[in-house]
């Protein structure tokens, strides 16, 4: 472990994560500078700045790429539909076979992969017909035959207790920040930093769904998970 990348975590540990009550109109035009009346074209290019912005700022810190890539590169295929394809899906499972440099990583990944097969299995449930061309063939899902049965016994329980397509991604997300906030004070360094990266990462997500929900008229605190 270098003195770098200590250096690293005790910096990271100085940003603070904003908390449910803080994520105000008021609030965030101070901290990120944005506005609730820019469009949607404008927040998504405002949100894709602003990541790559967290990315380098995290390699200015001599921090190594193969530690946060996974947060870039994996997460966001996974959220990016118009690359929903076999290749993707190959690529994701040779990710998730590892190995792993960190535990954070390893429950970070193994989160996702179980996440993202439970959507496809509730979408090809739900929709009840062939599996849509890039979606991952019925033979990966034997073990989803009982949604129910599989949430009722899996570590997630708590979590996604009443799982469907609706709540999704609002279930996941607070699964995977409840994990991954275990890692962030951590003695293991590498874990602590990866945390972090990951939960700033969620936090440029939040500030984006709220934006986009004040300008739809929705109640932005329905789309924002800390």
């Amino acid at each position: 472990m270098s003195n770098q990348l200590l250096m690293s975590q005790v910096i990271l540990q100085q940003h603070s994560l904003l908390t449910a009550d803080q994520y105000t109109v008021e609030q965030l035009k101070k901290r990120y500078k944005v506005s609730e009346d820019w469009s949607i074209e404008q927040i998504d290019q405002w949100f894709r700045q602003a990541l790559a912005d967290w990315y380098q700022e995290l390699l200015d810190l001599d921090i190594p790429s193969k530690l946060i890539d996974p947060i870039f590169l994996i997460h966001e295929k996974l959220h990016d539909t118009t690359v929903l394809n076999e290749a993707v899906d190959q690529e994701i499972l040779q990710f998730f076979k590892g190995p792993f440099d960190h535990q954070a990583l390893q429950v970070y990944a193994y989160q996702v992969l179980d996440f993202y097969r439970l959507e496809k299995y509730l979408r090809f449930k739900t929709i009840d017909q062939d599996v849509p061309e890039g979606y991952l063939k019925i033979d990966e899902f034997k073990h989803y035959q009982d949604i129910d049965r599989l949430i009722l016994n899996s570590r997630y329980y708590k979590v996604l207790k009443g799982l469907n397509l609706d709540n999704f991604y609002q279930k996941t997300q607070q699964a995977h920040n409840e994990a991954l906030k275990d890692f962030t004070w951590g003695l293991q360094v590498e874990e602590s930093i990866f945390s972090m990266a990951y939960l700033m990462v969620q936090q440029l997500r939040n500030v984006r769904a709220f934006l986009k929900a004040v300008r739809y008229g929705f109640d932005p605190k329905e789309f924002i998970y800390v």
